[in-house]
């Protein structure tokens, strides 16, 4: 899935050179940008869709490193909790914040999370579910001591 992507610089140009040419059998591109167009190939099947989509009711995040407070994870009362926790257990979501079934935080949201939480708001997204995807460990750069975090997946709904 190429969207928006701009191949004027070499980087990139070599980023979609080494992905192209690492197809076993079938290559399927999807973009929206006319970069490609170019290209010719005796078993090239093009496929132009012009057909404008409305938003998904629902959407599906998988949380990463960046969306999460990583420091909110050191105190040992939440490490605890967290080990008591399994993958698939639904978080309950309390602002930026998400509690375990006890009503304990757990885990709270990056400012740059929070942020984009409220632009999908203005996009008519509510988030709506909250569940432990990963439990792992993570350790703070220039210390000796791993603790868990929890990485979640969140699903918004249109409303």
């Amino acid at each position: 899935m190429l969207e928006n992507i701009n191949p004027s610089s070499d980087e990139i140009k070599r980023q979609l050179y080494v992905a192209m040419t690492r197809a076993k059998k079938n290559l399927i591109i999807h973009l929206n940008g006319n970069y490609l167009d170019n290209i010719s190939s005796e078993y090239l099947e093009r496929i132009e869709n012009k057909e404008i989509y409305l938003p998904p009711n629902e959407l599906t995040m998988q949380l990463t490193f960046k969306d999460i407070w990583l420091d909110y994870f050191m105190d040992s009362h939440r490490q605890h909790s967290i080990s008591q926790l399994q993958c698939g257990d639904l978080l309950t979501i309390n602002g930026n914040e998400c509690l375990n079934k006890n009503g304990k935080s757990i885990l709270r949201f990056s400012k740059q999370f929070v942020n984009q939480v409220e632009a999908m708001k203005l996009k008519n997204y509510e988030l709506k579910k909250a569940e432990v995807n990963f439990i792992i460990f993570w350790k703070k750069e220039n210390t000796e001591h791993e603790v868990k975090i929890i990485l979640p997946e969140l699903s918004f709904e249109r409303f």
